[in-house]
């Protein structure tokens, strides 16, 4: 095989490569990137939904006392997110542009491109080929003259002219598959180059899309790490709240204080304004605001069913249920304790534990605050904070000695309760 005939077999494998193999992974990366796009925008779909539920996270924050700042962090943080999911979306619409439509439009046209140019340059070489062939065939029959004639030197000049004439076509031929060869390779140069450049578009796009989504994030992600440094520091707003809703002496006097400010009506129950504490309603059995329980903001109001039993004027109030002086690590319910939530607030006494009478109640602390304790219903299992006054020791860890004493704010509740339902009687 002589050297122009292996260029000819190259050039024509350069050609076939590009048809065989280059185009058909080409519509494969164009088909790809059609799925990228689509994962692609089924996440940014995805991401409404999450930042939308981040906004409502933060909506329940703005709602309180204690975690307004942090509802507004949220909502920073859920528009810096949807800014970047529009840059996202438009990246994903120049993606398609600069990349997909364009490798798709090229690859159409390229099918039938490479296609032409392969058959003409194939049948220019087999027209010079064929050329040489009959030069040679020509040449071939002078020379069988030349050798059985009698004046042979009368065929030279023409043996020479058909000897130049097919230098000539073998010369246009090698070069013919010269050219063609560089054209083959530059055909399938410019095609990578061409992807390469693509794929440098969109790389521009995601640098872009990136910077500007570094330049937001940096821009507030100090202050969103200032927000949450410290969990247990409550704001100023809320401490002042704290510091006029938490009762001056004893939960008994809270109770007394309400009391004594409450304006009594016979039929419709009505609304009572004391200091310190918001609006609240006292329906038999009994309610009235917790200022102590923990984790309340000045937004909610809480009212606790004050229910254990009222007694008429002549009757004898249950003093015997009496505490003990130490801490027993156990106690035993008297009276049934069902918090409410007030109208509308949607979220009720989700402090407070709900237990009946006769449940065995763990303590979770080691004394009480303001006549309230936490602990834990063994029934239920549930946590929460109760009024300690409606519990006794367990009867298998009272001490007989103990069982004397009787708590002033125990008693004072008593005799406030008692004091308030002669009023409504007289």
């Amino acid at each position: 095989m002589s050297r122009s005939d292996e260029v000819n077999k190259m050039t024509e494998n350069v050609y076939k490569g590009i048809l065989d193999q280059f185009n058909p992974s080409l519509k494969n990366f164009v088909t790809m990137g059609k799925h990228y796009e689509k994962a692609l925008t089924g996440v940014t779909v995805a991401a409404k939904g999450y930042f939308d539920g981040l906004v409502k996270l933060g909506e329940l924050a703005s709602d309180s006392q204690g975690s307004k700042e942090l509802g507004d962090t949220l909502f920073q943080m859920a528009e810096v997110h949807r800014q970047i999911q529009v840059q996202l979306e438009d990246v994903l619409k120049l993606f398609h542009s600069e990349l997909l439509s364009q490798l798709e439009q090229k690859l159409e046209l390229d099918i039938k491109y490479l296609t032409a140019t392969l058959k003409k340059y194939q049948s220019e070489r087999k027209s010079k080929s064929e050329s040489i062939e009959c030069c040679q065939s020509q040449l071939k029959k002078l020379r069988r003259k030349s050798q059985g004639s009698r004046h042979p030197n009368k065929y030279g000049d023409r043996e020479m002219q058909y000897v130049e004439l097919m230098s000539r076509r073998q010369a246009e031929l090698d070069t013919l598959v010269a050219v063609g060869y560089r054209s083959a390779l530059t055909e399938e140069r410019r095609r990578y180059c061409f992807l390469v450049d693509r794929q440098c578009s969109v790389t521009k796009l995601l640098i872009n899309y990136h910077c500007k989504v570094r330049e937001l994030l940096s821009q507030k992600l100090s202050s969103w790490q200032q927000s949450c440094s410290q969990p247990t520091r409550l704001p100023e707003r809320a401490l002042n709240l704290l510091r006029h809703t938490a009762p001056q002496g004893s939960g008994a006097s809270g109770i007394a204080e309400l009391l004594r400010h409450a304006k009594l009506g016979a039929a419709q129950p009505e609304q009572v304004r004391a200091r310190g504490f918001r609006s609240l309603v006292l329906i038999p059995p009994f309610t009235y605001y917790l200022p102590s329980c923990p984790f309340l903001s000045q937004c909610d109001v809480y009212l606790i069913n004050f229910t254990f039993p009222l007694y008429l004027p002549g009757s004898t109030l249950p003093r015997d249920r009496v505490l003990p002086l130490s801490s027993p690590s156990r106690v035993e319910a008297i009276f049934a304790h069902a918090p409410v939530g007030s109208e509308g607030s949607g979220v009720g006494g989700a402090c407070l534990l709900h237990f009946l009478p006769g449940d065995a109640l763990s303590l979770l602390i080691s004394e009480p605050r303001d006549g309230w304790h936490y602990g834990q219903n063994e029934r239920t299992g549930r946590k929460g904070w109760f009024p300690f006054s409606y519990t006794q020791p367990y009867p298998n860890t009272l001490d007989p000695l103990d069982s004397r004493s009787v708590t002033i704010e125990t008693r004072n509740c008593y005799d406030i309760v008692i004091s308030f339902l002669k009023m409504l009687l007289s």
